[in-house]
């Protein structure tokens, strides 16, 4: 898990599509599936399901006692 870019308190993710397939926060370069999502069959057919090109893709965690606070994301493919 790494930190969600924002730093929400309590908020982290484990990317599934990231630039280059890393475990990254960036928002340049190709999209890829990282090796978390390559090894998960099951969140893959969830992915496809959508039928969409999806972009920069996580499962996120949330701690007990904190929350999201309102916000929109800004770059390009949201």
């Amino acid at each position: 898990m790494i930190d969600y870019p924002d730093k929400f308190e309590g908020n982290a993710s484990i990317p599934m599509i990231s630039v280059n397939g890393k475990i990254n926060n960036d928002f340049n370069g190709p999209i890829k599936m990282t090796p978390r999502l390559k090894k998960s069959p099951y969140i893959k057919q969830i992915i496809a399901l959508f039928g969409e090109v999806i972009g920069r893709s996580c499962l996120m965690r949330l701690a007990p006692d904190c929350e999201v606070p309102i916000y929109s994301e800004t770059n390009y493919h949201w």
